[in-house]
C-alpha cells in the first residue's frame, strides 16, 4: 500500500514538473531523465520522513559507524597491506580528507579510506565520520582539488546527519536495533553508496566545495569533478563521443550513480552560481600526487588494446610521478619492443634489473632488447655490467650464462654457447631441458635455424609438454622448411605466437583461405604489423609472409563489399 502512495505521488509530481518546466522554461537540457530522478526523490523523502523524528546522539552514532566501518574495511585490508602503491594512496586520502574535514561544523573523528578497486568508482560515507573512496573514481581525477571536492561532499552527508538518517530507516526496514552493532554488518555499504534525496546532494555539493575551498583548495576542483560526470551520462555518450581516457568499466560501473544522484549539469550549475556569488579569487589547482596510479592502470589497458604509442605515453608520465614503480616499466619495454624501439625497451629492461635484482626474466628481456640493437661484442659486456649484483641462487648461474652465451653468438662468436651445451648435459632433465630451449631461442635470433632445430628438439625431449619449448620449435621447424612439424607445433597452442606461426605454415602449404582465417584473429593485435619487432623476432622473411597475408585478407574484404 505504501509503496503505490509513492509511487502515485510520484507521478503526480513529476506531470507537475513537466508543466512547471514548460511554464518556466527549462535551464538545463530536457528529456526524461529529471522524471526518473524526481520519482528516485520523492521515494526516497517518503520513506525518510520516520527517520526524521528521532536523534540519536553523536557517541551512538560513531559507534554504529566504527562497527559498519570494520566490517566493510576488512575486505580491503589485506589488499592494501600488501601493496605499497596502495599504503601511499591510504595515506594521501587521509592527509587531503583531514584538511578538508578540519571546517566541518559537527567535531567529530572523521576518518578516510581508500578501496584499491579500479572497478569501484563511486564514494560514500557512514555514520560517525568514515569517508570512503574508489580507485576508479580516483582513476577520473588529475587534481588534488577534485579529491578535496568529493571528500567534502561525503564529510557534509555526515555533517547534515544524511548518514545517519539512512542507517535508522534501513535498521528499521530491516528490522533491526540500532543498539544492536553487530547486527548492523547486514546493511550493505551499497546502501550508503546509492545516493541520496536530490536536495541533499545537492546541499552536499554546496557545503563540501566550501569545505575544500576554506581548506585552501579551488572551487575549479568541484566543477571539473561534475563535467567529468557529465561525460559518463547516458545522453551525453549517445550525443558525444567520449575520449579514450573514459573507460568501458568507469561507464558501466556509474550507470546506478547516475540513476540515483542529480543529473551533473544541475550540479555544474549550482557550483558556477555559488562561484560566482562567493566571488572566490582564483587558486591554482595541484597535481594529483597519486596520480600515478591511475596512469600506470591506464597505460596497462592501453598494452592490452594494443594501443603502444598511448601505453607508452602513459607509462612515461607515471614514472614521471614516480619513478620506482615496476608495472609501467614493464608495459615501457613490452610496448617499445612491439614497435620497434629497441634502445627504449633496453633502457627500460636494465632499470627493472636495477629494481629487482633476482628476477631472471627482467635480465632475459634486457639480453633480447640489447641483442635487437645489434651492438655486436658491447652487448654482452653491458649485460653482465647491469646484471653483476644480481641476486641469483647458486644453481642459476647457468641461466644467466646462456644469455651472456647468446649476445656473443650474435656477435659471431659461438664458442661460448658449445661450452654451455656440454655443461647442460650434466644437469637433471628439468634444467637442462631449460638451457636448451634458450639455446635454441639464440641460435634463432643468430639466423642459425638447423641448430636452432636441433636445440629445440632436444629440449622438447627433455622437457615434454612445455608450451613454450613447442612453439618455440614451430618457428624452427618453419625455417627449416618442416612444415608438417611447425603445422603440429603450432596447433597446441592458441597463443598469438603459436596462430601467427600457423598462419605463415597454412600460407606456404598453399592453404590460403585456412591462413586468412588464422590471420584475422591477430587482426587486432598490431604488433604483428611491425617490422621491426617481427622481423627481429621471427625473421624477414616471416614478417613478409604475414604481410601478404593481411594484404590479402584485405583485398578480399574490400570486394565483398
Amino acid at each position: 500500500m505504501k509503496q503505490r502512495i509513492a509511487i502515485g505521488v510520484a507521478a503526480v509530481l513529476a506531470v507537475a514538473a513537466i508543466a512547471l518546466s514548460e511554464y518556466r522554461g527549462a535551464e538545463v537540457p530536457v528529456s526524461s531523465a529529471p522524471v526518473f530522478h524526481l520519482i528516485g526523490d520523492t521515494e526516497q523523502e517518503l520513506t525518510r520522513l520516520p527517520a526524521s523524528f528521532t536523534r540519536i546522539s553523536d557517541e551512538e552514532e560513531i559507534q554504529i559507524g566504527d562497527r559498519l566501518a570494520k566490517f566493510y574495511a576488512g575486505a580491503w585490508e589485506d589488499q592494501i597491506r600488501h601493496n605499497l602503491d596502495y599504503q601511499d594512496a591510504q595515506l594521501y586520502v587521509e592527509q587531503v580528507g583531514a584538511r578538508v574535514a578540519a571546517r566541518a561544523r559537527r567535531k567529530i573523528p572523521y576518518r578516510f579510506h581508500y578501496i584499491p578497486e579500479p572497478g569501484f568508482v563511486n564514494a560514500f560515507a557512514l555514520p560517525g565520520g568514515h569517508v570512503f573512496i574508489g580507485q576508479g573514481l580516483m582513476q577520473l581525477m588529475d587534481s588534488e582539488d577534485e579529491l578535496a571536492a568529493v571528500l567534502g561532499h561525503e564529510v557534509e552527508h555526515v555533517d547534515l546527519r544524511h548518514c545517519v538518517e539512512r542507517v535508522q530507516l534501513e535498521a528499521k526496514l530491516r528490522q533491526l536495533h540500532l543498539g544492536e552493532l553487530p547486527a548492523l554488518a547486514a546493511i550493505p555499504y551499497a546502501v550508503f553508496a546509492a545516493g541520496y534525496s536530490k536536495e541533499q546532494e545537492l546541499a552536499a555539493d554546496k557545503n563540501g566545495t566550501e569545505l575544500a575551498v576554506y581548506a585552501g583548495y579551488s572551487p575549479n576542483g568541484a566543477l571539473r569533478m561534475f563535467q567529468t560526470f557529465e561525460k559518463f551520462e547516458p545522453e551525453y555518450r549517445k550525443a558525444n563521443s567520449p575520449g579514450e581516457e573514459l573507460s568501458g568499466i568507469a561507464a558501466e560501473s556509474l550507470q546506478e550513480y547516475f540513476r540515483t544522484h542529480p543529473r551533473s549539469i544541475e550540479r555544474i550549475v549550482q557550483i558556477q552560481q555559488l562561484i560566482a556569488i562567493q566571488r572566490w579569487p582564483p587558486v591554482a589547482e595541484r597535481d594529483l600526487r597519486t596520480g600515478y596510479i591511475a596512469l600506470t592502470a591506464k597505460a596497462k589497458s592501453a598494452l592490452q588494446r594494443y594501443d603502444y604509442a598511448k601505453a607508452i605515453a602513459l607509462a612515461s608520465r607515471s614514472l614521471k610521478l614516480k619513478s620506482a614503480q615496476v608495472t609501467p616499466l614493464e608495459v615501457l619495454y613490452a610496448a617499445s619492443m612491439y614497435t620497434g624501439d629497441f634502445a627504449a625497451a633496453g633502457n627500460a629492461a636494465q632499470k627493472l634489473c636495477q629494481q629487482d635484482q633476482e628476477s631472471l626474466a627482467y635480465a632475459r628481456d634486457l639480453a633480447e632488447a640489447l641483442a635487437a640493437q645489434r651492438l655486436g661484442a658491447g652487448a654482452a659486456a653491458r649485460f653482465q655490467e647491469v646484471t653483476r649484483n644480481a641476486k641469483r641462487p647458486p644453481d642459476s648461474q647457468l641461466q644467466y650464462d646462456v644469455e651472456v652465451a647468446g649476445l656473443t653468438l650474435m656477435a659471431g662468436d659461438e664458442s661460448r654457447m658449445r661450452d654451455l651445451g656440454r655443461r647442460a648435459s650434466s644437469l637433471s632433465p628439468k634444467p637442462a631441458g631449460e638451457i636448451l630451449e634458450r639455446a635454441g631461442r639464440w641460435y634463432y635470433l643468430a639466423g642459425k635455424h638447423e641448430e636452432a632445430l636441433r636445440q629445440l628438439t632436444s629440449a622438447q625431449e627433455l622437457y615434454p609438454g612445455h608450451p613454450e619449448v613447442t612453439v618455440a620449435l614451430g618457428w624452427a621447424a618453419l625455417q627449416n622448411n618442416r612444415m608438417q612439424t611447425a603445422q603440429s607445433s603450432f596447433q597446441t597452442s592458441s597463443a598469438p605466437e603459436a596462430l601467427a606461426g600457423l598462419a605463415i605454415t597454412e600460407w606456404r602449404m598453399e592453404e590460403r583461405d585456412r591462413a586468412i582465417l588464422i590471420v584475422s584473429r591477430l587482426a587486432g593485435d598490431s604488433r604483428w604489423r611491425s617490422e621491426r619487432w617481427v622481423s627481429f623476432t621471427y625473421g624477414p622473411t616471416n614478417y613478409r609472409s604475414l604481410a601478404e597475408i593481411e594484404t590479402e585478407r584485405l583485398r578480399r574484404m574490400k570486394a565483398k563489399r
